[in-house]
């Protein structure tokens, strides 16, 4: 994760990652938060378990729910899925280093996926809010060491580029 990433040698190191709203960073941890998103279930239209008619959906609703991930640990999968496994064991059909695979089974409708608005979401898949899910910032992250000004030009930068 992030934090993992800022604890090497190196204090020059700035991350652009994911960070929720659960996350405790310490103190000696700088973050800007560039975007804030929701966590959806990306699924198509016509993906038999979820109805066509919702327009959002629960943790609950999601236990037996086919899900393609990503067989790393991103902490934005990791999250969601423990709220899964606060009501069952999550249906992971589809596991991948690869998110080109991811991708494929979600689009042919074999499992859906987890996704935020930090990226262009694809017009032709549905997009619900996991509701009770926490929020998600796109932030860069360093150490306290870093010149805040410096990396708030970077911020500045990098969201002139993400709108």
């Amino acid at each position: 994760g992030v934090k993992e990433r800022l604890n090497s040698n190196n204090k020059n190191i700035v991350v652009l990652g994911i960070v929720s709203d659960l996350h405790n960073l310490s103190d000696d941890i700088y973050t800007i938060k560039l975007l804030t998103s929701q966590a959806y279930i990306m699924c198509t239209p016509d993906f038999p378990y979820i109805p066509a008619n919702k327009s959002t959906i629960s943790f609950k609703e999601l236990v037996n729910v086919p899900l393609a991930l990503l067989n790393n640990s991103f902490e934005f999968q990791k999250i969601l899925l423990n709220g899964i496994k606060q009501y069952g064991t999550p249906n992971i059909k589809v596991l991948s280093p690869n998110t080109s695979t991811i991708t494929a089974a979600v689009h042919n409708g074999i499992a859906a996926g987890f996704s935020n608005r930090f990226f262009s979401p694809n017009p032709t898949l549905r997009f619900l809010p996991i509701r009770n899910a926490p929020k998600f910032h796109l932030s860069l992250v360093s150490n306290c060491e870093m010149d805040k000004d410096k990396l708030k030009k970077l911020a500045e930068i990098i969201k002139q580029k993400l709108y």
